[in-house]
């Protein structure tokens, strides 16, 4: 594989700067969202808040939001990363959050479509099936905008691309999102069983070497995937100490 100035690139190295690519805009934006939602538990803990008023609900949605909806800021990120249209890759991660599908999937009912089953996935906060869908999005785009005659492409190409990657998404990439997520908070919750001080030391004493390498992404990745599949993480914890130690270490030589 070659970069943009013709370079030949690893797999891995394509790899991580996709993934680089897609979640370094929104860094910022995770963090504030992270805070705002450890103020309420902090809030809510010492009583100070009750999670049943107007002002949680208010607070809530502002800390929520953006981990909700996830995907269509996944979209619009790495739609610009992989050169395609970032809003008609919004518009296809709006459709795995339209209110009528989340609650048909919610509700555990069959999802029919002209007959053939769709499998139900909770795609809120999820990151790997709207990865792949945008993958797919720049090809199937750029082979209508070469098929499609210049007077009717402005139109057919988003058609065609929303209903081809929107129904590659909900029966293939979902499905096998979900998949490769459960697989790998299972796998790093093995690890972290067999020892949570070993896995801590490791991970926690190489992070920001990966750092340099830029590898320390798809940690990121597999944190997000854990919080969404399991609603907790411990790989954001034990990357943390690293982080305090090196800003220690940069205060003391002031």
């Amino acid at each position: 594989m070659e970069d943009v100035n013709g370079k030949k690139q690893s797999v891995l190295n394509v790899i991580i700067d996709g993934i680089s690519g897609i979640f370094l805009p929104i860094v910022n934006l995770l963090s504030a969202a992270g805070i705002l939602k450890g103020v309420l538990v902090i809030l809510t803990t010492f009583g100070l808040l009750s999670e049943a008023g107007g002002t949680y609900m208010v607070l809530n949605a502002m800390a929520d939001s953006l981990f909700y909806f996830l995907p269509v800021i996944l979209a619009v990120t790495a739609g610009k990363k992989f050169g395609t249209d970032p809003y008609l890759a919004a518009v296809i991660g709006g459709i795995l959050l339209y209110p009528t599908l989340v609650a048909a999937f919610d509700s555990g009912a069959p999802v029919l479509f002209v007959g053939l089953p769709i499998r139900s996935v909770t795609y809120k906060s999820s990151v790997i099936p709207i990865i792949m869908a945008v993958g797919l999005l720049k090809y199937i785009e750029q082979l209508c905008n070469r098929i499609f005659p210049d007077v009717v492409k402005g139109f057919l190409t988003p058609l065609t691309c929303i209903f081809l990657v929107g129904l590659a998404t909900l029966f293939l990439f979902g499905p096998m999102g979900a998949v490769i997520g459960d697989v790998l908070a299972v796998a790093y919750e093995f690890i972290y069983g067999v020892s949570p001080v070993l896995s801590g030391a490791i991970l926690g004493g190489f992070i920001q070497i990966m750092v340099i390498f830029g590898i320390h992404w798809s940690f990121f990745l597999v944190a997000m995937n854990n919080i969404m599949i399991r609603g907790e993480d411990t790989i954001l914890a034990l990357i943390g100490p690293a982080v305090f130690a090196q800003a220690g270490a940069a205060m003391a030589d002031l």
